[in-house]
């Protein structure tokens, strides 16, 4: 099959790898992968030499026209089979594009836990979707409440792990690795982003300690925004 994959993302985080690993796995298997970005988009490098063909477009917001009539010339040029959009403000342009171009079948995948919007056309206009994927079934639930969707329309998938790209390490030699004595070890890992939660973890840990003194907390992440520091 032909893919388009739509990913608006300017940073790499779990969502764009997700969206690297799916592209690379389905070329493995012998899919077309079309991929439309922004400029200077993070999963070229990772996906240096998989994608079919590259699209550049300005994906500035849900209602970006350009991005909509290019996104359309696409699916009609290469006989796209499926359109797949991975971030909110895509989905709308991808369904829009749709619209124009009917022939694919589209696919939106919820990477996030925030409600969607709950207006009238944003329902209108996801009402032609083949298939909703959300990444937990807390998300697929926040999914059906926001859009009104029949539940058979939502699918839970899980994002897997490469477990080729990790070695086992023994618990001892883990903890030794970040000098941990503590009996116990709670660990927060992910972006450092207000989003994340880092917050809510700090003030958590904060009364743990306050009961018990065996706890260690471990904030394991990298900030990929150096106009607004979180730290």
């Amino acid at each position: 099959m032909k893919i388009l994959q739509i990913c608006s993302a300017t940073e790499m985080g779990g969502g764009e790898v997700h969206v690297a690993g799916l592209v690379r796995e389905l070329a493995t298997r012998g899919h077309a992968v079309y991929l439309a970005v922004r400029p200077a988009s993070p999963l070229r490098a990772p996906l240096s030499g998989v994608i079919a063909s590259w699209h550049e477009m300005p994906l500035r917001n849900s209602l970006d026209l350009q991005s909509v009539a290019a996104i359309s010339e696409i699916i009609n040029h290469h006989g796209i089979d499926i359109v797949h959009a991975h971030m909110g403000r895509d989905y709308l342009v991808a369904a829009l594009a749709r619209k124009r171009a009917p022939r694919a079948k589209l696919v939106l995948t919820r990477h996030h836990y925030l409600p969607m919007k709950k207006n009238p056309l944003y329902r209108w206009l996801l009402q032609d979707v083949s298939a909703f994927i959300a990444v937990s079934d807390s998300v697929r639930e926040t999914m059906i409440e926001s859009l009104s969707l029949p539940p058979e329309r939502v699918h839970t998938i899980p994002n897997w792990i490469d477990r080729s790209r990790f070695q086992p390490v023994e618990r001892d030699a883990a903890r030794g690795m970040f000098r941990l004595r503590g009996n116990i070890i709670v660990a927060c890992i992910g972006e450092i982003t207000p989003a994340k939660g880092q917050e809510e973890f700090i003030r958590a840990a904060s009364r743990v300690a306050q009961m018990r003194s065996d706890v260690e907390f471990v904030i394991i992440g990298q900030e990929n925004d150096p106009d607004e520091p979180f730290t």
